[in-house]
């Protein structure tokens, strides 16, 4: 597994173009590790988070909280809800669908990871690591009550810290990458 320190100022120029967590995030991959990330300590492992992860992350059940069919339909949710907005009123729900899922799986995955982070795992990093520190929205910072609202979703005891966050961006970027070179 690739881990490297995601620096500001490196990827800065390429982050200006994806914003930094949106509602649609919150709903779909970014709650979706931290309830991975719950199923991590409530397991107590013999193995580091890391290996963990690359075991668990997008398995075909669901026994962790983050299994494959999540990673698609957290895909597909953020690809549709962008078509909508993009063609809001020309296209309606249903064209937006039919053509979605004429694409393969792969394809779907790939789209996302492009659009979404640019196919940057930095740029993941940098969205999820904003994260556990708690919910931003709009000008606030770590909103009051967001943390704890954060810790009831992910079922755990603690939110990771800005390393474990970075190791669980990272295995999530790794397995959105490996879905699209392993299955094209």
């Amino acid at each position: 597994m690739r881990l490297s320190s995601v620096g500001v100022d490196r990827v800065h120029n390429e982050w200006e173009a994806v914003p930094v967590l949106g509602l649609g995030d919150l709903g779909g991959w970014a709650l979706d590790l931290l309830q991975i990330w719950g199923s991590y300590l409530a397991n107590t492992p013999k193995e580091d988070l890391a290996s963990w992860l690359h075991t668990h992350l997008g398995e075909q059940d669901a026994r962790m909280g983050f299994s494959y069919s999540d990673v698609l339909a957290d895909c597909d949710a953020w690809l549709l809800a962008r078509s909508m907005q993009s063609n809001s009123s020309e296209r309606s729900l249903s064209t937006a669908m039919r053509d979605m899922f004429a694409q393969s799986e792969t394809n779907r995955i790939k789209r996302f990871y492009q659009s979404r982070f640019k196919g940057s795992a930095d740029n993941l990093v940098i969205a999820f690591r904003k994260l556990v520190d708690g919910i931003d929205l709009g000008i606030f910072d770590n909103v009051s009550g967001s943390k704890k609202a954060l810790l009831i979703a992910s079922h755990a005891d603690r939110l990771p810290s800005q390393a474990e966050a970075g190791i669980l961006a990272l295995s999530y970027a790794e397995s959105l990458e490996n879905r699209t070179v392993n299955q094209s």
